[in-house]
């Protein structure tokens, strides 16, 4: 990294989440839950799932965009001091 301006950094700051809709799964084989690596079904169902912060499904843009910054040391950087 050269550069940490204020648009250096891209990302979500919530998790992705699988979303239960019927008609987004519709094409699956019964299964026992806890039996999938949902992680591999991302690329192929991103509409199954949904970022918590901003509702986009997996293939949405970052919504975040801010300076890099060490979490360690400034646990909250949107906090104003």
């Amino acid at each position: 990294m050269t550069e940490n301006d204020d648009k250096a950094c891209r990302y979500h700051p919530e998790e992705l989440e699988r979303i239960d809709d019927p008609d987004v799964w519709v094409d699956m084989d019964d299964w026992p839950e806890d039996a999938v690596d949902w992680e591999s079904f991302k690329e192929d169902v991103p509409e199954g799932f949904r970022y918590e912060c901003c509702d986009g499904d997996a293939n949405a843009p970052p919504c975040e965009i801010r300076r890099h910054f060490n979490w360690e040391l400034d646990p909250d950087p949107a906090q104003e001091v």
